[in-house]
């Protein structure tokens, strides 16, 4: 079976050592689909204020124009676009603040790079789940008025946690290690930081991405007639630069398979 091929981008002054063997650890660890991922070790935070890392597809960056543009995905092959020797399907940067941490929180640093790889999993199984869990994120929170925050709370937000937990044991023969540095990051952070940091710590490591179109559905259906007004809003304004374009029917994202 073939794997996903990982480049990875190095905009900082940090020393990450060999990443030739780190990117070959990331392919047989993460275990992903065939596809080619610029991995970008940011010099600079990302264009969301909590955001530690970010994923986007190529398929889909006209829709993630703020990351897209931010980043010069594409457009900079001397920065983080494509290279001569690596053509890329999805990007993953993870931002300044956690790669200046790197050595901090080494085990941390890998579970984020695990929980973009696991939005990379979830895109690369079925594109529309992808859209779907991208479409709450970016609207459940007024959908809601405001009860539900666009959250670690959210079904894939969880699994991707999970994911990122599972990815980052491999790396270590002491799974502790991962739990010891969340410790640490709880008792040093603010107050909703802290909250996060203790969401992660709950939950447990799986590469079993199985049911989560069934936990979307259960999770945004008391929602469903607001989501679906919200996203018709946005292709309104947006046209085709609008995620909720890319679904022909949202009936179709409430329906069980």
């Amino acid at each position: 079976m073939s794997m996903a091929k990982i480049k990875i981008i190095n905009t900082t002054d940090i020393d990450f050592g060999n990443e030739k063997e780190l990117e070959n650890k990331i392919e047989r660890y993460s275990n992903l689909p065939e596809c080619r991922i610029n991995l970008i070790f940011l010099n600079k935070d990302l264009p969301y204020p909590d955001y530690q890392g970010v994923f986007v597809s190529k398929d889909l960056i006209k829709c993630e124009r703020k990351s897209s543009e931010y980043l010069n995905i594409g457009t900079d092959p001397k920065g983080t676009g494509n290279t001569p020797d690596f053509k890329w399907d999805c990007y993953v940067a993870i931002s300044k603040k956690w790669c200046d941490k790197r050595n901090e929180y080494p085990a941390f640093f890998k579970f984020l790079i695990g929980h973009e790889l696991g939005h990379a999993k979830i895109y690369l199984s079925d594109e529309n789940l992808h859209i779907h869990s991208c479409l709450i994120k970016g609207c459940i929170e007024c959908a809601s008025n405001g009860r539900i925050k666009p959250s670690g709370e959210l079904p894939h937000e969880i699994l991707c946690d999970k994911f990122g937990k599972y990815f980052s044991h491999q790396f270590y023969d002491e799974p502790k290690k991962l739990e010891d540095e969340i410790d640490k990051l709880i008792i040093n952070s603010d107050c909703e930081d802290s909250k996060n940091f203790s969401l992660i710590k709950n939950v447990k490591p799986t590469n079993n991405f199985e049911g989560l179109k069934e936990s979307l559905i259960k999770f945004s259906m008391p929602y469903k007639e607001k989501l679906i007004k919200l996203w018709e809003k946005s292709v309104e304004i947006n046209g085709e630069y609008s995620l909720a374009s890319k679904i022909g029917d949202y009936e179709t994202l409430f329906q069980s398979t």
